[in-house]
């Protein structure tokens, strides 16, 4: 998951429910992608987990975008240069045009990235941290300024959608991609029609299935044509189906660890002052977990062991450091001093819904090995907009968060779990973690050019994350998909779906 939308929004996710449009009936051409949630927000930016990306991710562009391998690409920019080192300058697409079929003018990019950059429901604001203005340049260009040489930029803007907002008797926002929203109910199914009118490609339909075995069931008799994320028994059916596939893919989905760091009082621990403001009882945490028995028991060994935020591919993951290895002596010795030889009792957050029971069994398994050093677990599956609520709240205590990192970097990963939270920084900091150490890391890695140099400071910030312990990576995570036999798809490394490189063919 890429942490998703901001707080309340899945509150009102009744409320809207009724005055939006159900999604029509599929015909012979739509490829219907069944998940287990939909997007509360029809807004780009203020969404970014998977169910949302999956969708918007057809209908709205960023001015450069990433392709299936993270690698830059044109998308409503089709070039972009540096004059000098804060400044970048784009260059919009030629004969760019709404999908309502207005030409895209300069001034609403403009308006568009201001909102992302500045609004507090932007989901978008940390990618943009380091803008400090936006503004036109000469004809159909869009000159950004940065406080400092800030050579990521492009891989963040690839995170960062283009839109108007709904006006003039449009029912939903306008974007400049390959799909344009034909129905939604927040919260439930999404269809996507394509937004020219001659265009091959397939129409697609987002439709929302909690139920595993449904969802399933689904695919088996051809109401659907695509299941993401299968969990290991949900994958493990499929394979016994001629009629369908199962695809896998080693991405750049992580799950960790989270931890009220800061406060003195935490709400759902049965102690009065809170166990996880002391090292030795994080420490002790750190050590008791076993992550190659939690990869083989919770994931039927389909993934990998992690010790870090990000995947070994990604920018800033630190080679050569030792892996930690469980200490049960060590762990039980570290609650003693910290006065809590018989532990305590605390709820663990998590996705319950989403991730089709494989966060079940990480719940599980995590109940085992914590308990051995006394910390009882109480399991709350929660909605993914319902744990984001509670991350970005601070309503949590403990909670184990999915993670990919889209844009590659560790500097970026680092902005959202690890900045001090401020406003645009630090969002999906759930546990408060602040270190002026870490802070500094950060924006030096931000305004370092050269890799070799800026490759030394996230190796800096790791070491610096390790010792504090705010956090525990526990794995990565494989993605599988089940897929009808006929349909083309590739897996992309962020997950996302894209209906342009679908192809069904039902003959």
């Amino acid at each position: 998951m890429k942490p998703g939308p901001r707080p309340v929004a899945w509150l009102v996710l009744a409320a809207w429910a009724g005055a939006c449009r159900s999604s029509p009936p599929a015909d012979a051409r739509t490829i219907v992608i069944v998940q287990a949630e939909g997007p509360v927000s029809l807004d780009p930016n203020a969404s970014n987990e998977d169910a949302s990306g999956n969708v918007l991710g057809n209908v709205f562009e960023p001015l450069v975008a990433m392709d299936a391998n993270l690698r830059l690409v044109p998308a409503l920019a089709e070039s972009w240069y540096t004059p000098d080192a804060t400044t970048w300058v784009f260059k919009l697409r030629k004969g760019a045009r709404w999908h309502d079929g207005r030409e895209v003018r300069p001034a609403e990019v403009v308006s568009s990235l201001e909102r992302a950059r500045s609004d507090p429901q932007s989901r978008r604001r940390p990618e943009l941290s380091q803008i400090t203005a936006i503004g036109e340049g000469g004809p159909g260009e869009i000159v950004l300024k940065t406080r400092a040489p800030f050579g990521a930029l492009t891989s963040q803007l690839a995170q960062v959608a283009i839109s108007r907002p709904a006006r003039d008797g449009h029912s939903f926002p306008v974007g400049t991609g390959p799909y344009r929203i034909q129905s939604f109910s927040p919260g439930g199914d999404t269809a996507l029609t394509p937004a020219a009118a001659e265009s091959p490609l397939h129409p697609l339909l987002f439709r929302v299935v909690q139920d595993s075995k449904t969802q399933l069931q689904m695919l088996r008799d051809g109401r659907c044509q695509i299941v993401p994320y299968l969990s290991p028994t949900d994958a493990a059916a499929i394979k016994t189906s001629p009629k369908l596939r199962l695809i896998r893919r080693q991405g750049l989905s992580i799950a960790f660890l989270g931890m009220d760091y800061a406060r003195t009082h935490t709400p759902y621990v049965n102690l009065k002052k809170n166990p996880f403001r002391d090292i030795r009882v994080r420490r002790a945490l750190a050590s008791i977990i076993d992550r190659d028995a939690l990869l083989a028991t919770a994931l039927d060994g389909r993934g990998a062991p992690l010790d870090q935020l990000v995947v070994p591919e990604a920018f800033g993951y630190a080679s050569g450091v030792p892996a930690p290895k469980q200490d049960v002596a060590l762990a039980r010795r570290l609650m003693a001093e910290a006065g809590l030889p018989d532990g305590f009792v605390v709820t663990l957050d998590y996705e319950g819904i989403a991730m089709k029971g494989s966060m079940d069994r990480i719940a599980a398994v995590l109940a085992i090995q914590l308990g051995r050093i006394g910390i009882h677990l109480k399991p709350r599956a929660l909605l993914t907009q319902e744990l984001l609520h509670r991350v970005e709240s601070r309503d949590t205590s403990l909670y184990v968060l999915s993670w990919v990192g889209t844009s590659g970097d560790f500097g970026s990963t680092a902005e959202f779990l690890l900045h001090t939270p401020v406003p645009g920084r630090g969002t999906d900091n759930g546990g408060g973690y602040s270190s002026p150490e870490a802070d500094a890391l950060i924006d030096a890695a931000s305004a370092t050019l050269d890799p070799a140099a800026r490759l030394a400071i996230l190796r800096q910030l790791e070491e610096r994350v390790r010792d504090d312990v705010p956090v525990i990576p526990l794995l990565r995570r494989e993605d599988a998909y089940g897929v009808a036999a006929e349909v083309s798809f590739e897996p992309r490394l962020d997950r996302e779906i894209r209906g342009v490189s679908l192809v069904i063919d039902r003959r």
